[in-house]
């Protein structure tokens, strides 16, 4: 009898190790490199992953001095991924699979273009309550001004973190609609002169 309160005692203090479950076997990275025209790397570029699924940002970075960035913990899954840098015209991969527990490491450099002359179209989209969307689409196309003959030309974007979006336009005096949407919420439209 004497044993076995000795081995419920000691069972009783014995410390039981068991493994944290690793989170980030169910996520994945995505690396690359971004670079402009004479293949020189862009440092302060930023990147971000916005999930095709959802489309809501799920992940941003920044690259560093050699032009490379990393966006890791990204659940499995299919990204658009957009490069925007003031200096440069923004960069968009449409689609992109990340599959969990693996690294996507872009085949090649992103190629940046260098923007001339441009304007600044920013803001931030806000529910029908005044409280700001994040992972909101917005979309940004040129219209004409009367009877003005239009090249077409359209731009879209995810709202970041804090409901803000921005876009850069060439330069030249035009006319801008900009379109905000996000599930559970009605479309709304702006016109903006530049």
């Amino acid at each position: 009898m004497k044993w076995l309160i000795a081995l419920c005692w000691l069972l009783s203090i014995a410390v039981i190790h068991v493994p944290a479950q690793d989170k980030t076997k169910d996520r994945g990275t995505l690396r690359g490199t971004v670079e402009n025209q004479q293949h020189e790397p862009v440092a302060e570029v930023k990147v971000r992953a916005i999930s095709r699924r959802t489309d809501k940002l799920v992940a941003e970075a920044t690259t560093d001095e050699e032009g490379r960035f990393s966006l890791p913990d990204l659940p499995e899954g299919r990204y658009a991924v957009v490069f925007y840098s003031p200096r440069y015209q923004q960069a968009t991969i449409q689609s992109i699979e990340v599959k969990a527990g693996q690294e996507k490491r872009l085949e090649r450099p992103v190629q940046l273009k260098p923007t001339q002359l441009y304007a600044i179209i920013d803001g931030a989209v806000f529910d029908h309550r005044g409280y700001l969307v994040p992972g909101a689409r917005v979309v940004i196309e040129r219209v004409p001004v009367q009877d003005e003959a239009v090249p077409t030309s359209k731009q879209e974007g995810i709202t970041n973190t804090s409901g803000e979006f921005a876009f850069r336009l060439p330069g030249t005096a035009a006319r801008y609609r900009l379109t905000a949407s996000a599930k559970g919420f009605q479309p709304g439209s702006l016109t903006v002169d530049v």
